[in-house]
């Protein structure tokens, strides 16, 4: 049974239904984003979307546009943006056209390296449905690949993307693909020519982004490792998503008020906590201090790890009842912890362990007070 809060009356029915309402809003530009551990999709909602797994961005400028039937030209998703819809488990957007309305679903599921954004139609006559989005595979700042490489795999109906080390490879997949761009070399730089579009088929309007096995096996071929994002899609991965946040509501403290807006608010910074923790193969699980827009240098303001916000988040989960997430934030600041010293670091961006981040970066131990309070 989770811990009940009544505040300003003697006695309050709880109604579990009364938290966590899906949140809507009619302003377009706003910063939204879909979660799970180990990816996520985000980025302000009239601009393209930045899709994250891990320490390695897969594609930034993701934005979809449509084409109706007997048009030449697109309608780009961002001018009929009409609205915006959150709940825990995903977000949607929705975009009504002349004689069509769509909505575009993003979801990642909890433990996968994989987001999917999946539409939904509403017309007698439905458009075609176009993502477009820039190929980056590259990792979070301040490390970077170099000699990225796409190609269009027919038979899988996706683009690979991998370095020229093989240390990475990620996939963009629509099943049954109308048509697609293919990737070329030009000798003259434009910007336009980094971008790539896939046409969604019209049984299956959904496009998939993932962190795959950069050097799968049998060697040559991509079978084994698409074929588990196949598997995805091909069943309802949204259950996974839909329990968790059912369990995240009942394990939390819940707050009762005769202030229901109050009581969504209270029940909405439970969830941001939850969506909070992420795991790095390689650091280990924590709470990152927030997500925002990477712009230009590929940094997630701020989807990596400070300590110092990590305590006060452990502070949080102490207060919702959430012990063994405070105790295994402790644990994992302890792991980085200056074994000379004793003092306690201020941030670990997600790819440290690609480069010398203690040893030639200033970041990891620039502020001596977060030692206190740990």
């Amino acid at each position: 049974m989770k811990p009940v809060a009544c505040l300003f009356t003697a006695l309050l029915l709880v109604i579990p239904s009364s938290a966590q309402q899906p949140q809507s809003f009619s302003e377009p530009h706003r910063f939204i984003a879909a979660h799970g551990r180990r990816a996520w999709i985000g980025g302000y909602a009239d601009r393209g979307m930045e899709a994250w797994a891990g320490p390695l961005q897969i594609a930034d400028g993701i934005r979809p546009e449509f084409r109706r039937s007997h048009d030449v030209q697109p309608i780009q998703g961002v001018k009929i943006l009409s609205g915006i819809s959150a709940d825990p488990t995903h977000v949607v957007r929705t975009y009504i056209g002349p004689d069509f309305v769509v909505n575009e679903e993003m979801w990642v599921p909890l433990e996968e390296k994989v987001i999917v954004v999946r539409y939904r139609v509403r017309s007698l006559d439905p458009p075609s449905i176009t993502v477009r989005f820039h190929p980056s595979l590259n990792l979070m700042w301040p490390a970077a690949l170099g000699g990225q490489d796409v190609h269009w795999d027919g038979k899988h109906s996706a683009y690979i993307m991998t370095d020229a080390a093989r240390q990475f490879a990620a996939v963009v997949m629509a099943p049954n693909a109308a048509s697609h761009d293919e990737p070329l070399n030009y000798t003259a730089y434009d910007p336009a020519q980094d971008e790539l579009g896939i046409s969604l088929g019209p049984n299956s309007p959904a496009i998939l982004f993932a962190e795959v096995d950069p050097k799968p096996e049998p060697a040559g071929t991509w079978d084994a490792v698409i074929s588990p994002l196949e598997k995805i899609l091909a069943t309802n991965f949204t259950v996974g998503n839909e329990q968790h946040a059912i369990k995240v509501r009942s394990d939390s403290l819940e707050i009762e008020t005769p202030d229901s807006s109050l009581n969504n608010a209270l029940a909405w910074a439970e969830v941001a906590l939850d969506q909070d923790w992420f795991c790095n193969d390689k650091l280990g699980c924590g709470f990152v201090a927030g997500y925002g827009p990477s712009r230009r240098g590929r940094r997630p303001q701020y989807a990596w790890y400070f300590a110092g916000d990590g305590l006060v988040s452990m502070h949080a989960a102490l207060a919702i009842g959430n012990l063994d997430r405070a105790r295994e934030e402790l644990r994992f600041i302890a792991n980085y912890q200056d074994q000379q010293s004793g003092m306690i670091w201020h941030e670990l961006s997600q790819s440290a362990p690609y480069l010398d981040w203690r040893g030639k970066y200033p970041y990891m131990f620039v502020h001596a007070d977060v030692t206190y309070p740990y």
